[in-house]
């Protein structure tokens, strides 16, 4: 009888690690996803020293994430950095949200153009994308209007787009002091819409 239990002990542990995903991998996240490139802005870098979407994203699925984001980093004239982190990194996924800067000071036109040829460019190199819509502007409504239509844009690229306006809102909790940049819980949200996608 005493045998019997100790067997009954190691199953139940096996049971236990697969039902808890044994290394902290997200069972939501697909198994061809092996290893991330994080495309990002000050919003990606962790701008207010929140914790940024591009580790929440490592942390939450379990898949190694290099966060390639910068300060004020805008999708125009992004394409060679997308191409030189893919050479460099070699990933199964990019994941990317850009056009946070562009909808505040830059080409609406320009920013749709270099995200196209990002997904073209990075699907030639046999490389998988997600693109985010980005979170509304909240700050001014020429802003918001502007990251609105960038959002409507990128959502006919034809790939799988992290839902990051829609899940949002115009819900001002999720933001810093300057009504721009996300907080933690918002910084939540983005990883979340990025794992649902991948």
């Amino acid at each position: 009888m005493r045998k019997s239990k100790l067997l009954f002990i190691p199953a139940l542990l096996a049971i236990f690690i697969v039902a808890c995903g044994g290394g902290g991998t997200n069972s939501s996240v697909s198994s061809n996803v092996t290893s991330i490139l994080a495309i990002g802005d000050s919003i990606g870098n962790g701008f207010g020293g929140v914790n940024p979407w591009p580790r929440l994203v490592q942390n939450d699925s379990g898949v190694n994430v290099v966060n390639a984001s910068q300060n004020g980093r805008q999708a125009r004239g992004s394409v060679q950095l997308v191409s030189s982190g893919i050479a460099q990194f070699n990933p199964s996924h990019v994941i990317i949200m850009l056009g946070t800067n562009d909808a505040s000071n830059g080409s609406i036109d320009s920013a749709f153009r270099s995200m196209r040829q990002i997904v073209q460019e990075t699907q030639a190199a046999g490389v998988s994308i997600v693109v985010a819509t980005i979170p509304p502007i909240l700050r001014s409504s020429a802003e918001a209007s502007r990251a609105r239509q960038l959002s409507a844009a990128y959502r006919t690229l034809g790939v799988p787009i992290a839902e990051v306006e829609g899940a949002f809102g115009n819900n001002a909790a999720l933001f810093q002091a300057d009504r721009f940049h996300p907080n933690n819980e918002g910084q939540q949200i983005i990883a979340d819409a990025f794992i649902g996608a991948l």
